[in-house]
C-alpha cells in the first residue's frame, strides 16, 4: 500500500502524533515522568545499569603526598534490542463518504483517527514502563516478540510489610517510615515521590496510628489525604501521589500498577530511575516520509492507501523500551492483601 500523502503528509501527522503523545503523557500523569522520553539514532538501546548505593567518598591526605585511587560506582553495561510497537486504524468507504468537505473535513477526521491510535501505542509503552518498574524485569511475550530482561534491581528493594494497612490497628505510618528509611540506606536520599492506589491512601486515612499522629478531632474515622501529606512532609517524605491508571490489552482492563503495593522513587522529572528509550524506525529512513535525519527517531506514522476495498488506513509505529539506569532507585512494598 501506498502513502496517501495527498490526504496528510507523512511528514506533517509524525509531528502531530509526536505532539499527541507528549499531551497524552503530560495531561494523564504518565510514569513518563520517572522514565522521560530519550531518542537514540539507532535500533538498540545502550546504557550503563549502576550498582547503586553511595560513591565511596574520597580521602584526605598530607601536603605532597599523592593522591589515593579511588573505586568509581561499579555496573554493567547493557545493549538491548528496541522492540517495535505500532497499531494501524481504518477509514473505511462510509467514513470517507460520511467525512466529504473538502481536505479541512478529511484532515479533522484523519487527526481523529491518528490521536486514538496514537494513544493506544502510547498507552502499551505505559503498561509496559508499570511492567518495568512493579518487576524490575522488561517482560514482553506478544505477536512472536519475547524479551525477559532482568535489570538488576536488589532483592530487598522488592519487600511487604508485616501486618496489611487494611488493619486499622495496623502500624501504616512505621511501615511507611520504615520503608523510606531503607530506601535512604540505599541511596542515600529520601524517595522524592510516592505513588499509590486509592485502596492504599484510603487504608492509610482510617489507620488509627494516622489518625492519632495527625490529632485533633477523636472521634473521626478518616484523616484527609491534605492532613496524612503534612503529615508525611514533617517527617521529609513526599506526600502521596495518586495513581491509579489503567490500560486496556488485549481486550481485558489491567492496571498499570498493582493496586496493593507503594512505590517509592525519585523526585519526578529527573533522570535519577531510568529512560524510555525510542529508537528510529524503519520508515523514518523512507524519502516518502519526509522526515529529516535529526528528526528520525521517535513516533512515526502516515497514511496507506487500500484500492480494493477503497479505504485509509491510518498508522502509528515506533521502537520504544522503559529501561532502568538506577534500579534501586525504586522501592516496591506490598502493603495491603491481595484480596484488599
Amino acid at each position: 500500500m501506498a502513502l496517501a500523502n495527498d490526504v496528510m503528509h507523512a511528514s506533517e501527522l509524525t509531528v502531530f502524533t509526536r505532539r499527541t503523545q507528549a499531551d497524552i503523557e503530560a495531561r494523564d500523569g504518565s510514569l513518563a515522568a520517572f522514565f522521560p522520553n530519550q531518542t537514540v539514532d539507532s535500533d538498540v538501546a545502550k546504557y550503563t545499569i549502576l550498582d547503586g548505593g553511595l560513591v565511596p567518598a574520597a580521602e584526605y591526605r598530607s601536603y605532597d603526598a599523592e593522591s589515593t585511587i579511588g573505586s568509581p560506582q561499579g555496573g554493567r553495561n547493557v545493549a538491548v534490542q528496541l522492540p517495535p510497537v505500532s497499531q494501524k486504524n481504518r477509514i473505511g468507504e462510509l467514513d470517507q463518504i460520511r467525512a466529504r468537505g473538502g481536505n479541512e473535513q478529511a484532515e479533522l477526521y484523519v487527526g481523529r483517527v491518528a490521536a486514538s491510535t496514537t494513544e493506544a501505542v502510547t498507552a502499551r509503552i505505559e503498561a509496559l514502563r508499570g511492567t518495568v518498574l512493579e518487576t524490575g524485569r522488561v517482560t514482553i511475550k506478544e505477536n512472536g516478540f519475547h524479551a525477559d530482561e532482568d535489570l538488576g534491581r536488589s532483592e530487598d528493594m522488592t519487600t511487604s510489610v508485616a501486618n496489611s494497612w487494611t488493619t486499622e490497628a495496623g502500624t501504616s505510618l512505621d511501615d511507611l517510615i520504615a520503608l523510606a528509611e531503607k530506601y535512604e540506606e540505599k541511596n542515600g536520599t529520601l524517595p522524592g515521590a510516592m505513588l499509590a492506589s486509592t485502596q492504599i491512601i484510603s487504608a492509610f486515612q482510617r489507620n488509627k496510628q494516622v489518625r492519632d499522629a495527625i490529632g485533633g478531632n477523636a472521634t473521626r474515622n478518616v484523616a484527609t489525604l491534605t492532613e496524612i501529606n503534612a503529615l508525611l512532609e514533617s517527617y521529609g517524605l513526599p506526600g502521596f501521589t495518586r495513581f491509579g491508571r489503567s490500560v486496556n490489552i488485549g481486550g481485558v482492563n489491567k492496571k498499570i500498577l498493582s493496586p496493593d503495593k507503594v512505590f517509592l522513587l525519585p523526585a519526578p522529572n529527573t533522570i535519577e530511575l531510568g529512560q524510555t528509550v525510542f529508537g528510529r524506525t524503519a520508515e523514518a529512513d523512507s524519502p516518502e516520509y519526509g522526515i529529516i535525519p535529526a528528526d528520525a527517531p521517535g513516533l512515526v506514522a502516515g497514511i496507506n492507501l487500500e484500492w480494493d476495498p477503497y479505504a485509509y488506513w491510518v498508522r502509528v509505529n515506533g521502537l520504544a523500551l522503559p529501561v532502568m539506569t538506577n534500579p534501586d532507585a525504586s522501592m516496591v512494598a506490598q502493603v495491603l492483601n491481595v484480596e484488599g
